[in-house]
């Protein structure tokens, strides 16, 4: 598989685990200051540090998914 790809995996993968995070706060009292959290945070950018966190416990023989920092 080519850099780009698994990258581009990466990203799919964080970018879904963090919509679904944030979806379990949406009925809380405080959705507004949730909404605009998650509004800055699936912004784009940010995710250099978790793909490279993966991608390296993959190169170490492990689970790139299961070293995904959160």
């Amino acid at each position: 598989m080519q850099t780009e790809q698994r990258s581009r995996e990466y990203r799919e993968f964080i970018e879904q685990y963090l919509k679904e995070f944030y979806a379990q706060f949406h009925d809380l009292p405080q959705n507004k200051l949730f909404e605009a959290m998650e509004y800055s945070l699936l912004a784009g950018g940010k995710r250099l540090r978790p793909v490279l966190a993966m991608e390296f416990c993959r190169i170490s023989g492990g689970d790139p998914k299961a070293a995904a920092p959160f």
